[in-house]
């Protein structure tokens, strides 16, 4: 009885604590938009209005504004706001809102007394016999605005007639600004109405007022509704929102002020002359771009802008290069409307930015490994891999351009004068060694002119960059030897492709937990969990570890190919081999990646399926020690030994059904990814081949 009380307890306590942390993401969301001066005295924002006329019209008279402010809230002095303030606070607001905006005098006075005619016992004569006629007909249009109905039925139409009647019926634009602060105003106070006033009211902002504050170029007045609107029409969409982009709007404004600094000095420095200024995008422009692109908040990256304007076309193509040299460009994300412009003229260069912060672009396949290898360190492991790159050294043509042909007949492990590609592969070696790399074999592979230098085992990350640098060395050397370095998976027909053996082992604590003496195979519990896991995923992998159409020309059965999903510690001829070497050495090697594969997505989905199959303890099946390249056809599938994709088009529908393959690469390079092999498969299925003239075209 005592454990059900202390169990309901713990209950309440933790319902306690879920409601602080949603109550404070709340205020957190709130406070990104900016709010209304909450109770604040009427003096008080009487006094913030005078400075901030003051500022930016230090010798005007405020004599009006002062009378003004005296009469409005004379005649308001008995109403209160629905908030339970006095009324005069939100004509003071209003005024503030005109003053942020610059506007002249007599706009700040007709805003103090905008609503005086229609909602106290002051007239229009009164108004003008007081302050004149400039500002008698500046609350009179705004009071006639405010008499213009809005419907529900035909919203769309109504809104543009609304906006054109809007505009039409302003004999001075000043009316509009005033009744747009004053719709601001009321949408910062909107908590205080009923939940459906709520939502009548930011639907007409969004419908009506919004659009005018854009037509107008008053940037600052439509963001701020377009957020307040989106805050009250999609709560739950932009509470969301607001946690997702993380910081509040003060810290971003901050960093973009910062920016804007940097880009200043910058700009001075390479004697540009230039004006910068800078913005944050605000949520609801975010979720348009979301709703109307298809797209998550991890694949909308510009959620701040920059503007350089510049004189000249010359400067503005110089201000870009000093911009670029100050920041990394994320490719694909440049826009030249100089050389294309609009059909509006419209004239400018557009460029998508990686932030001092070091904020990671998503579609940076480094990135994707790096959050696979924080997984594991969250649960404890360290990832290290090993692997064995092949490649073929082929001979260049007159012309320098490369071949297919060799003249050397060598094999497995031959040496010169067999191997012609010996001294070549020598320097490669030594180069690589002056880099900092440990080689720890170099020789001569199975087909003529196929070579396999392997390196140091090392932790994912470094592995995977160490890859990169290690195919650039190879293909820049071989060329500076006379050679061609390929890393096709199969240039040639009837001979071995080249793959990328990947050996993985994971550590803890520095020990390794694949090993395990009192296994039969010298394997732990969570060396078989990850094995079962590799062999779940790996039809979905295959369009990671081998990502061309030439990729299925190696994965055939004969020449070596590990096209069966199966494992063994004996043989080679399953996927996946557990090499002789066990205690510390013990690794898992699987055999189907290929040189031409991305290493950083390539060790990603190794690492992500790993940890699966020990998450969810998926034990493989029972291990094939036959040669699976000599059992018949019957005798594979009496074992039940399944078989990789085909071609590239089957392990792309593969990779769409598996789940854990495109959360690890994130929707962004998932989406992308897919889409891209599909076009190279159509692209291929489109061509006519040498075979197929060969075996057609007198034939038929």
């Amino acid at each position: 009885m005592a454990e059900t009380k202390n169990t309901e307890k713990q209950n309440i306590e933790i319902q306690k604590e879920e409601e602080k942390e949603k109550m404070e993401s709340v205020r957190k969301a709130d406070a990104a938009v900016k709010s209304m001066h909450d109770f604040t005295s009427p003096e008080v924002l009487y006094q913030e209005l005078i400075k901030s006329v003051k500022k930016y019209h230090p010798s005007t008279d405020i004599s009006m504004i002062e009378k003004a402010y005296k009469v409005a809230s004379e005649a308001h002095k008995d109403q209160k706001r629905k908030s339970g303030e006095p009324y005069i606070i939100h004509p003071l607001c209003v005024a503030i809102i005109l003053a942020d905006l610059e506007l002249d005098k007599e706009t700040i006075v007709a805003g103090l007394l905008h609503d005086a005619v229609e909602d106290t016992w002051m007239t229009y004569e009164e108004v003008e016999k007081e302050f004149g006629s400039e500002v008698a007909l500046l609350v009179d249009g705004v009071t006639k605005l405010g008499q213009l109905s809005y419907s529900k039925d035909k919203v769309e139409v109504q809104a543009e007639n609304l906006r054109k009647m809007f505009l039409a019926m302003a004999k001075d634009i000043r009316v509009i600004l005033i009744k747009l602060a004053d719709r601001l105003h009321n949408m910062r106070t909107l908590q205080y109405m009923r939940p459906e006033k709520q939502q009548e009211k930011a639907r007409e902002t969004m419908d009506i007022y919004a659009p005018i504050a854009m037509r107008l170029g008053i940037s600052k007045i439509k963001v701020e509704l377009d957020d307040l609107s989106l805050k009250y029409l999609k709560p739950d969409v932009y509470y969301d929102l607001v946690e997702k982009v993380a910081l509040r709007k003060s810290a971003r404004e901050a960093f973009v002020n910062s920016i804007v600094k940097q880009v200043k000095q910058h700009m001075e420095d390479a004697n540009i002359k230039a004006q910068v200024d800078g913005r944050v995008k605000h949520f609801f422009s975010i979720y348009k771009k979301m709703v109307n692109q298809d797209k998550t908040i991890d694949q909308i990256y510009d959620l701040f802008a920059v503007r350089i304007i510049v004189d000249t076309v010359k400067d503005c193509y110089a201000a870009l290069g000093v911009i670029h040299e100050m920041y990394k460009p994320i490719p694909g994300r440049f826009k030249d409307y100089i050389a294309m412009p609009k059909a509006n003229m419209y004239q400018s260069l557009h460029t998508t930015l990686i932030g001092p912060n070091g904020q990671p672009f998503e579609g940076d396949p480094r990135y994707v490994l790096k959050r696979a290898v924080q997984q594991a360190e969250d649960m404890g492991y360290t990832f290290e891999v090993g692997p064995e790159c092949e490649f073929f050294l082929f001979n260049t043509d007159e012309n320098t351009m490369p071949t297919t042909n060799t003249h050397e007949q060598a094999g497995y492990f031959d040496i010169g004068p067999l191997d012609f590609g010996e001294n070549a592969r020598r320097d490669i070696v030594m180069n690589l060694e002056d880099m900092g790399f440990v080689i720890e074999a170099s020789h001569h592979e199975m087909a003529p002119a196929q070579h396999e230098i392997d390196f140091r085992y090392d932790e994912a990350l470094n592995t995977a960059d160490n890859i990169m640098t290690f195919k650039l060395a190879v293909k820049t050397l071989a060329q500076r030897n006379g050679l061609h370095a390929t890393f096709m998976p199969k240039p040639q027909e009837g001979v071995n492709g080249s793959g990328m053996h990947i050996n993985m082992s994971l550590s803890k604590d520095g020990k390794n937990i694949f090993a395990d003496d009192c296994d039969p195979n010298g394997l732990s519990q969570e060396a078989y969990y990850f094995i079962g896991g590799l062999m779940r995923h790996v039809k979905g992998m295959c369009a990671i570890t081998n990502p061309l159409v030439n990729s299925y020309k190696r994965l055939v059965p004969g020449f070596e190919a590990p096209v069966y999903i199966a494992w063994s510690g004996t043989n080679r001829s399953p996927l996946i081999r557990i090499p002789a070497e066990r205690g510390e050495g013990t690794r898992i090697e699987l055999r189907c990646p290929d040189p031409s594969a991305n290493p950083y997505l390539v060790l990603a989905v190794c690492l992500a399926a790993g940890l699966d199959g020990i998450q969810k303890q998926i034990m493989p099946p029972a291990a094939v020690d036959r040669n699976i390249f000599n059992m018949t056809e019957e005798e594979i599938q009496e074992e039940g030994i399944d078989v990789l994709p085909n071609n590239l088009l089957e392990a792309v529908y593969e990779m769409e059904k598996d789940e854990l393959v495109k959360e690890v690469l994130g929707t962004h390079t998932s989406r992308r990814y897919i889409k891209a092999k599909k076009k190279e498969w159509a692209e291929y299925s489109r061509q006519v081949s040498g075979w197929e003239l060969d075996q057609y075209l007198y034939r038929i």
